[in-house]
């Protein structure tokens, strides 16, 4: 989601969100290229637990583990906060009918659950499928609640 929201919440910045987004992109980068790094030098399961556990013996890594799943967690309710405003968007309907936003979290969160249960080849074409839907809501200009002004950039009032 933070491809999709970040340029509307930097826009008021002007150029400095320019420089935001390239250090963003080098932290994610890096991150990709760190897990590369440590699968290759151990290769076996548990991803954010196996390495630190590895190294440093089993409390670093329950508590690497602990600590991943926990931002996960919170990850996934501000991924949900955004599923339901692009979907509102992209339908024109209002954010004010509470019950309506509750089903449309509860399917952004237990779809991709289905579809990585079913296999990773599905979530290969779910992602792609909601990838171009997302960039579709971006290109109509459906960034954040109340914005008014064109994608990826200031109003000027």
């Amino acid at each position: 989601t933070g491809v999709f929201t970040l340029p509307s919440s930097l826009a008021p910045y002007g150029m400095l969100a320019i420089v935001a987004l390239v250090i963003v992109t080098l932290g994610a980068i890096s991150v990709g290229l760190l897990f590369a790094m440590m699968a290759r030098r151990i290769p076996r399961a548990g991803g954010p637990y196996a390495y630190p556990h590895e190294v440093f013996g089993d409390l670093t890594g329950f508590t690497a583990a602990w600590s991943y799943w926990l931002t996960t967690a919170v990850g996934n309710a501000g991924i949900v906060v955004s599923w339901v405003f692009y979907v509102n968007a992209m339908f024109g309907w209002d954010s004010d009918n509470q019950a309506r936003n509750f089903v449309i979290a509860l399917v952004g969160l237990w779809v991709p659950v289905g579809i990585n249960m079913i296999g990773l080849d599905h979530v290969r074409r779910f992602q792609v499928v909601t990838v171009i839907v997302n960039s579709g809501v971006d290109a109509t200009g459906c960034h954040s609640p109340g914005s008014s002004s064109a994608p990826g950039f200031a109003s000027s009032v």
